[in-house]
């Protein structure tokens, strides 16, 4: 077997993993969820996809082969396609049969279609993203948590990032969205939303809180733009881990060593899709070599 049949082997299994094996077989879950993966697919801007041609071609005839067994009609079909799965009660039933939601994070994913096109191909790019992560292999961490971040997108959880989050339609290359995020981490975002909403800047930087203030720290204030500033790079980075990832074209896990981390973790939220309580990385500071993310 080849290494590109090796890949292909990898995606075929992680979408069957982990749509396919945790629908119900006796359900149409699989196919509304093979319809919003046929979505993605389809959204991605077409700028992009020669950086993501196997994954393109491997997902294409995934989809072909699971299509044949749907329980849906083309216009049941149709409608998902157009508005998405009906996230609430999707859920729902899924909850009868999974007590924790945690491990279906593709599912999760997949049911949180936003009326955003911005966020809509945020979410197919980052969706292509996992799959090349998927290929390489020992990224399944990073994987969860990049399907996690862009579904939070979708709700109060990040929704105050997706303004300063790039229109990736804008762009003709990986490296220049990965350049723009840069280059956001950098800038004074706090200023910016104050200039983009004035009138209602303090009621959501309240309504947000500990998402982007320390508890201890006073609003308005100068420690407060740091502590906005400094979360909203923390948060845009993990939009750039999985570009990085990409261009690192290597397997995730690449050597063992004694590498020693100080986690910081920040306040915790509770995720009213899955049921979790999760917390926020603020910092992390690397004292020793450390294996790639």
């Amino acid at each position: 077997m080849t290494d590109e049949d090796n890949r292909s082997k990898n995606i075929e299994e992680w979408l069957q993993k982990n749509i396919v094996d945790f629908s119900d077989p006796n359900s149409d879950e699989a196919s509304s969820l093979i319809t919003e993966v046929k979505f993605l697919k389809n959204t991605l801007p077409a700028q992009f996809r020669s950086a993501f041609n196997s994954q393109y071609s491997t997902l294409t005839e995934w989809i072909k082969t699971k299509d044949i067994v749907s329980t849906l009609t083309e216009t049941e079909k149709i409608q998902i396609y157009e508005s998405g799965i009906d996230q609430k009660n999707f859920l729902k039933n899924l909850k009868t049969r999974h007590k924790y939601l945690k491990n279906l994070y593709l599912i999760t994913f997949l049911a949180s279609r936003s009326d955003s096109p911005k966020i809509n191909a945020i979410r197919s790019l980052y969706f292509f993203l996992c799959l090349k992560m998927v290929e390489l292999t020992d990224y399944d961490s990073r994987i969860e948590t990049t399907l996690d971040e862009c579904r939070f997108l979708t709700s109060n959880i990040r929704e105050f990032l997706v303004p300063f989050l790039p229109d990736i339609t804008q762009f003709e290359s990986l490296r220049h969205i990965q350049d723009n995020l840069i280059q956001a981490q950098n800038n004074d975002n706090y200023t910016r939303w104050l200039n983009n909403s004035p009138d209602t800047f303090e009621s959501e930087i309240k309504r947000y809180g500990s998402k982007l203030l320390d508890k201890n720290t006073l609003f308005p204030s100068s420690d407060a733009r740091n502590d906005i500033n400094e979360r909203i790079a923390q948060y845009l980075y993990e939009y750039v881990l999985p570009i990085e990832n990409y261009f690192k074209n290597v397997s995730g896990i690449t050597r063992i060593t004694s590498t020693t981390y100080q986690v910081v973790s920040g306040p915790s939220y509770y995720d009213d899709t899955t049921g979790n309580t999760f917390s926020d990385l603020v910092n992390i500071f690397e004292l020793t070599p450390a294996v790639k993310s």
